[in-house]
């Protein structure tokens, strides 16, 4: 299993650049525009599925567990991940050796991610710039900035999230809970000191941050994810998070108007946050680009189970993802016996 970061955050869970949201939707039609013009690329037959899981710490897996045991939505609650038309999205499959946990299935794979070649494309273009510029300025800011000062920086940065996070509990419906994230905002932008220091989760209070967007409410009232896709400067997404995404980062400036549409306030908050998620995810993207024969394909995989969980958890449909929405991002709990398949031979 993969390290935890170097200090405990709630971080979103897509890896997130800067918040533009003009330059973000100028990319998403983009690939928009390229949906409509490329061919599907060439299907997945077997990829391991990494074992990056943040599981709620009450959940256990049973000793005579057989692989996979998933913390995950009914079939119903998102078809287009937990259904497919001809072999399961998830699920062990004949093999020498039983602990062995493969993800299989070409129509699967052609219907999640029509526009593979391109995506494909595009992932190794992102990771190559990270190995040249992003990674090693995102860990210099890790070596430089004392620990106490990232944690605060994080802070502030989650408590701007506040107001969009309020927004979509009213829509889903959930008053109590839109309650609690308006209480959490006041308490962190007042006592906290502009969301420096997370006040509202310690005593008295214990109000927990949990993430939630457009994109949520999009997929609580039933719209499908629609076609994977692997952005610059984004990362992996789909149509709907897309659409979501954009409609979350115009609602500050346009609602609110100044400072969030000031240049000189959104560029320095979106370089700290590119650093900021890059260091939050960065045993998991290392996980994937050492241990899985498929990087790509395994990063799909993990970033679409999440998503049909999270939307999922919206509903109350699973107790652990209600009980525990928004404090972890919910993910297959995996038992330790479990193996990674070894690539498909050609």
């Amino acid at each position: 299993m993969v390290a935890k970061a170097d200090h405990e955050r709630t971080p979103p869970y897509v890896p997130a650049g800067p918040r533009d949201w003009r330059l973000t939707l100028l990319l998403a039609l983009a690939a928009l525009t390229a949906a409509g013009t490329a061919a599907g690329g060439a299907p997945v037959n077997q990829v391991a599925l990494p074992p990056v899981v943040t599981a709620p710490a009450e959940a256990s897996v049973p000793a005579d567990a057989t692989c996979p045991v998933l913390i995950a939505p009914p079939a119903a609650a998102e078809p287009a991940i937990a259904q497919a038309p001809a072999t399961p999205a998830f699920g062990p499959v004949n093999s020498d050796q039983p602990n062995e946990i493969v993800v299989s299935g070409d129509v699967l794979a052609r219907k999640q991610d029509p526009l593979r070649a391109i995506n494909a494309q595009s992932f190794a273009v992102v990771n190559k710039v990270d190995d040249l510029f992003v990674g090693p300025i995102a860990k210099g800011y890790r070596h430089i900035v004392p620990e106490p000062a990232r944690d605060g920086l994080h802070n502030a940065l989650s408590n701007l999230t506040e107001p969009v996070v309020f927004v979509n509990d009213l829509l889903q419906l959930h008053p109590v809970r839109a309650g609690k994230t308006l209480l959490r905002f006041v308490i962190n932008s007042t006592i906290g000191l502009g969301g420096l220091f997370d006040v509202a989760k310690k005593k008295p209070f214990h109000i927990q941050h949990h993430n939630n967007g457009f994109a949520d409410t999009l997929g609580y009232y039933g719209v499908k994810p629609g076609p994977f896709l692997y952005l610059p400067l984004i990362g992996p997404t789909t149509v709907r998070d897309m659409f979501g995404r954009v409609i979350d980062l115009a609602m500050l400036p346009t609602l609110v108007g100044v400072p969030f549409n000031k240049p000189e306030f959104s560029i320095p908050q979106s370089a700290l946050k590119s650093l900021d998620d890059r260091i939050t995810f960065d045993a998991r993207q290392t996980y994937f680009r050492e241990q899985t024969s498929d990087p790509y394909a395994s990063e799909r995989i993990y970033y679409l189970q999440i998503r049909a969980n999270e939307i999922a958890g919206l509903h109350g449909s699973h107790p652990e993802l209600s009980e525990r929405f928004g404090s972890a991002p919910i993910a297959p709990v995996i038992p330790r016996s479990c193996v990674l398949a070894p690539p498909p031979r050609p």
